[in-house]
């Protein structure tokens, strides 16, 4: 690869990071004042996000979890203060149905 190409793949990547931790605090914002939110969140966290327009992609996530992991270990624990511990697992995670 080179290396403006590498550098274009690590901005790209930075970007994607910057833009999840920036969804999950304008998603822990509405948590805080929206109480209809975070009831459906708890209940069905993946359709929820969806029609409030909050887009989570499991490989930005984990970019952001080894890019940033403090902010993702603050945003987790504020997160399972709010909604629950099990609610970010429930986006993420891939399902059986």
């Amino acid at each position: 690869m080179r290396k403006g190409r590498a550098v274009t793949v690590f901005t790209e990547e930075l970007t994607r990071t910057r833009l999840i931790g920036n969804t999950l605090d304008a998603i822990i914002g509405r948590l805080s004042y929206d109480e209809a939110f975070a009831q459906a969140l708890a209940q069905d966290p993946s359709e929820t996000l969806d029609a409030a327009g909050f887009h989570l992609d499991k490989e930005a996530i984990e970019k952001f979890i080894k890019n940033d992991s403090l902010r993702f270990d603050q945003i987790c624990d504020r997160l399972a203060e709010l909604i629950g511990p099990d609610t970010l697992a429930k986006v993420v995670e891939p399902t059986c149905a």
